[in-house]
């Protein structure tokens, strides 16, 4: 291509011409590139603190004019609410219609009945009344406890046997002491024709204290001669009564009642229990009475 100069020179010139080139067309791609920013950093500055009602208006029309939606969908909304507003008005209507009309004359009645009766006074009443019936709470009453007259039992139950017992009241210790002596003629609970009797005796209402004799085998005339002591002070004892349970010992099965001995007046008129006293009491049939405790 030139002859006498070697390729060695003709290439190093073509790459510093290129390379020439190549940093005028950068410099002109940058300086272009700086003037936009330029211009468009000083239009938001200008934008930003122009607040005339010119430069408002301005940019509400760009906005509306970029988004021409807005003005569709605030359209939709305002016949939105004004079928709402219809159709609630149209259902009040609908309702004062349907609604019973009341005449003045029982109007002029409601108001004279109500004059005439005071209904806060009869509510009061009646909270008081349930007030009155309610119980009170935690207090013994031993009147709930006590049953009949003996002489009517016997009359209404059958005498399945009878219980010797005995009586004594220490006062220095405050104790009742309660000897279970014997019961006889009691009735048969098993299939040889006997029984397996023992005894529970309460001094109720208290339910803590309970005792329990030995279990007497194949016998319907047993002999306990065991004594229990009950921790009652003397002005409390008319309020207690003594009870005996007899029941029929099983091994296998649930312990059958044979009946029961309920003492109302533990201690009678004219005897204070200094000294130990016996006393005889009819056993009652378990089918007649119920025991209180098991």
């Amino acid at each position: 291509m030139f002859p006498g100069v070697p390729v060695v020179y003709i290439l190093v010139a073509v790459g510093i011409t290129v390379a020439l080139i190549t940093a005028v067309v950068g410099y002109i791609a940058w300086s272009v590139c700086r003037r936009r920013q330029k211009r468009i950093v000083t239009w938001k500055k200008t934008y930003v603190n122009d607040s005339s009602p010119e430069s408002t208006l301005d940019h509400n029309l760009k906005i509306s004019k970029s988004t021409p939606e807005l003005a569709s969908e605030c359209e939709k909304l305002d016949h939105a609410l004004t079928r709402y507003s219809k159709a609630k008005s149209f259902f009040q209507a609908l309702r004062q219609s349907t609604m019973p009309t009341v005449s003045h004359r029982h109007q002029m009645f409601h108001r004279q009945l109500s004059h005439q009766i005071d209904l806060s006074k009869i509510e009061f009443s009646i909270q008081s009344a349930k007030h009155s019936e309610q119980p009170s709470i935690g207090m013994i009453k031993p009147e709930l406890y006590k049953q009949a007259s003996i002489d009517s039992i016997k009359s209404e139950h059958v005498v399945c046997g009878q219980l010797h017992y005995s009586l004594q009241y220490d006062y220095e210790l405050q104790q009742m002491v309660v000897g279970i002596v014997k019961a006889i003629n009691l009735p048969p609970k098993d299939f040889s024709g006997t029984s397996d009797p023992y005894i529970k005796a309460y001094l109720l209402p208290d339910r803590r204290q309970k005792y329990q004799s030995k279990v007497h085998r194949k016998t319907l005339n047993p002999e306990f001669n065991e004594k229990c002591i009950f921790t009652v002070p003397y002005k409390e004892i008319p309020d207690r009564f003594l009870q005996f349970n007899i029941y029929d010992f099983d091994r296998f099965s649930r312990h059958d009642l044979i009946g029961t001995v309920t003492v109302g007046d533990i201690m009678p008129e004219g005897n204070r229990l200094a000294a130990e006293a016996f006393f005889v009491r009819d056993i009652l049939s378990s089918n007649q009475v119920r025991p209180h405790f098991a």
